[in-house]
């Protein structure tokens, strides 16, 4: 949740703009990011779940 949000230790939160853009995406995808107006594209290389 929005409590284990750290950036530190690379974590964002669910509701952070990043996240939401890379919501649904499966490795492989590209998922669109608005970053201040301007569309970056991100690729997903790796997904992992801790565990």
């Amino acid at each position: 949740g929005v409590d284990e949000a750290d950036i530190k230790q690379g974590k964002v939160a669910f509701t952070a703009p990043i996240a939401r853009a890379l919501i649904g995406k499966k490795e492989g995808e590209i998922a669109d990011f608005n970053r201040g107006g301007k569309i970056q594209k991100l690729k997903i290389l790796k997904i992992t779940y801790p565990g």
